[in-house]
């Protein structure tokens, strides 16, 4: 049993992961919500977490593939070399529609892939598919 489930979003817009932070822990009030501004900012909170931590309590994680430093792309590539990716559900939320962009998130093992502007219930739906 999940004693302290995450929902980690990595987003480099701030007004974005606000509204995402303010829309999500209004539905999920026993959940830890973890913005990060960018990919190395994300793989390094990973990267200080062992498999059991994992385990114990899965995360869910919503990323953006537009960012600075290091991208979705670069992020996805980085966990699907782990083997937390596993325990980590990724569910995209950007604004590329490109069919080769969608091709290599799930080819990296993403769950999902949402363009933005993003509906908050269908958003809400995924969620609970990947719970």
């Amino acid at each position: 049993m999940r004693k302290n489930p995450r929902i980690l979003i990595a987003e480099d817009d701030e007004g974005q992961a606000f509204l995402l932070k303010k829309r999500l822990s209004r539905i999920y009030i026993n959940r830890k919500i973890i913005h990060f501004i960018n990919g190395n900012e994300l793989l390094e909170y990973v990267k200080k977490l062992t498999v059991t931590n994992f385990k114990e309590n899965p995360c869910l994680l919503l990323l953006d593939l537009r960012m600075p430093n290091m991208d979705g792309i670069e992020v996805l590539r980085n966990l699907a070399e782990s083997k937390k990716l596993q325990y980590i559900k990724t569910i995209i939320i950007t604004t590329s529609d490109n069919p080769e962009d969608i091709a290599l998130c799930y080819s990296f093992g993403c769950s999902n892939y949402i363009t933005k502007p993003v509906d908050f219930n269908k958003l809400s739906e995924v969620i609970l598919q990947n719970e």
